[in-house]
């Protein structure tokens, strides 16, 4: 499982969001939801060379109707993000050695008028390979 697809799994557990989860845009769903951006990650580098070590960097977007719903459901998201520590994400997702979250910012968008909080991490894991370089 990748880490995005274990990020999905997990985050699917406040029910505001079960299946309202979308990378980089919504396309028109419905308020409340969420949108992430990630990336390959950046991979850990050391006096041999390239590991298997990746910091990888996250923002979530969640977008809600109401001010208060925006409050809960951030508060339900931070409260998973700060359990991802030392621990295996999803069912068979990345072993998450560390986290580190920025300040989470809130803001109101005018043109779909929606409350957005933005939430900022890294999260650092050791990604298992499934093919191997032959030598």
């Amino acid at each position: 499982m990748t880490f995005e697809a274990a990020l999905v799994a997990e985050l699917s557990a406040v029910p505001e969001l079960a299946g309202k989860i979308f990378p980089l845009s919504a396309n028109g769903a419905p308020a409340p939801y969420l949108v992430y951006v990630s990336s390959n990650g950046l991979s850990a580098k050391g006096l041999d060379g390239y590991g298997t070590g990746k910091d990888v960097a996250v923002e979530l977007n969640i977008m809600t109707s109401t001010y208060s719903e925006l409050k809960m459901i951030t508060a339900s998201v931070l409260a998973i993000l700060h359990t991802f520590e030392k621990r295996q994400l999803g069912t068979d997702g990345p072993f998450i050695q560390e986290l580190t979250q920025q300040e989470p910012a809130e803001m109101y968008e005018p043109l779909p008028k929606l409350n957005r909080c933005s939430i900022r991490f890294n999260v650092y894991f050791k990604e298992e390979l499934s093919w191997q370089i032959e030598q």
